[in-house]
């Protein structure tokens, strides 16, 4: 898990599954900042895939399907982003208060 500040912190808002082709879900989340947290972005779409790392804040893994419109998560992404409004891009990994 890094060690830097997330670049989103914030409640999941929605939850999209893309894909699950036998192997790992895929999906898109929406993460929305909490007011007052300190983050790179106020908002962001979140895609995850097989190497999101996902753990719990007690640093138990967790399954994508453990996911829940409400949570509190923080994320980081990989490689580049899209400077759209929200930002895009892929989870690297992701802090869930679960």
């Amino acid at each position: 898990m890094p060690d830097t500040l997330p670049d989103v912190h914030g409640y999941i808002g929605d939850i999209k599954r893309t894909a699950n082709n036998g192997g790992e879900a895929k999906a898109v989340i929406m993460v929305k900042t909490i007011e007052g947290l300190e983050a790179n972005y106020p908002e962001a779409s979140v895609r995850i895939d097989e190497n999101t790392l996902i753990e719990a804040t007690t640093g138990e893994p967790l399954k994508l399907e453990q996911l829940r419109e409400g949570h509190e998560v923080q994320a980081w992404f990989e490689g580049g982003i899209t400077e759209t409004m929200p930002v895009q891009g892929y989870a690297k990994a992701m802090r869930v208060e679960y």
